[in-house]
């Protein structure tokens, strides 16, 4: 994403089969223009039919994101 810089990297934690889904909890690291650590957490469902995907969706920590990439603060 433009307010990062590469390289970045994703590690898995736990994957879940589930018979044609898999589900994954991964952990993102990277660094921030500013040189600043962007670390984030993700769960990503995945639905395959043979070779190939047919459904992705990721879920992650949008108001660290929010916070971290646009300085947006969360109301309290």
């Amino acid at each position: 994403w433009g307010a990062s810089r590469l390289p970045s990297r994703l590690t898995i934690l736990n994957a879940i089969p589930a018979g044609d889904w898999t589900i994954l909890e991964t952990v993102g690291d990277a660094a921030l223009k500013d040189g600043s650590p962007y670390k984030n957490c993700y769960c990503m469902l995945w639905h395959v039919s043979g070779s190939k995907i047919n459904y992705f969706i990721e879920y992650n920590d949008s108001q660290l994101a929010m916070e971290k990439l646009y300085g947006w603060k969360a109301l309290n």
